[in-house]
């Protein structure tokens, strides 16, 4: 049996991990082998016991470092498609930054998925 090693991080992880654990998965033999691979390298990774394979550096441009970009820092953030946000209601919400749990809560506004009490808090925050 050929066997890879995928590059993820630690959320990725935590995420697979939480899905293979779902009740429905339990009885899967595929599922199980996951938990017990990824369950042994999440405990490593919180115990500082393995190192990260690769660090990535966000590319920052001479201009930019300096304090000349013509763009703003709100114009680097532009806002997903309703179908991208869509697919972070599968999330948990820890992963998700501040800038997309706006995104996600007005997403959840215009499309009528929030309750009467969370709509009203809503409302009176950002009206």
């Amino acid at each position: 049996m050929k066997k890879y090693r995928p590059v993820l991080t630690a959320s990725q992880i935590a995420y697979l991990l939480s899905r293979c654990k779902q009740l429905d998965q339990l009885s899967n033999p595929i599922a199980l082998a996951c938990i017990g691979t990824l369950s042994v390298f999440q405990t490593k990774i919180q115990n500082e016991a393995v190192n990260a394979a690769y660090a990535v550096s966000p590319t920052i441009s001479k201009l930019d470092s300096l304090g000349f970009s013509d763009t703003h820092p709100e114009e680097k953030s532009k806002k997903p498609t309703d179908e991208t946000i869509a697919t972070w209601l599968e999330i948990d919400s820890c992963n998700l930054s501040l800038q997309q749990l706006e995104w996600l809560q007005d997403y959840r506004y215009r499309n009528d998925l929030m309750s009467q009490e969370e709509e009203a808090d809503f409302e009176a925050t950002n009206f």
